[in-house]
């Protein structure tokens, strides 16, 4: 029943995902059900601001100490920013769940949770999927 509807779409970072995600958005809405805000899941987290960014991009090159994992890792962060901003752009406002590094889903929920509608619990919803209950 499309009154009783809603429908949230949880994608990654990444091209495909993105390109995917968007498209099924539009055929979703297509149908006249109404889409939830979306979630974007694994978004690494930055650990500099826009300006120390491109200090560091810019100078990486003649700087010994920051090693290539560290430029690959501002690229990345670059991409994704770039990539969630076309998906708000098509879609509209989306969700950004943190990339969680230590391997604990809820860890990065819960930050997010107060997002969602108050009907949904999302950490709990998380957790059910984890232990294999939905």
């Amino acid at each position: 029943d499309i009154d009783h509807c809603r429908v949230v779409i949880a994608t990654l970072p990444e091209e495909l995902c993105i390109s995917e995600a968007t498209l099924l958005a539009r055929d979703i809405r297509a149908l006249g059900i109404e889409l939830a805000p979306p979630v974007v899941n694994g978004v690494y987290p930055e650990f500099a601001d826009a300006r120390q960014q491109a200090w560091l991009e810019r100078e990486s090159s003649s700087l010994q100490a920051l090693s290539k994992d560290a430029t690959m890792y501002l690229r990345i962060c670059k991409r994704q920013r770039e990539l969630i901003e076309r998906f708000r752009r098509n879609v509209g406002p989306a969700l950004c769940v943190p990339f969680s590094f230590s391997g604990q889903a809820t860890e990065a929920v819960d930050p997010a949770a107060g997002a969602f509608p108050s009907a949904l619990d999302a950490t709990a919803l998380v957790e059910k999927i984890f232990e294999g209950a939905v």
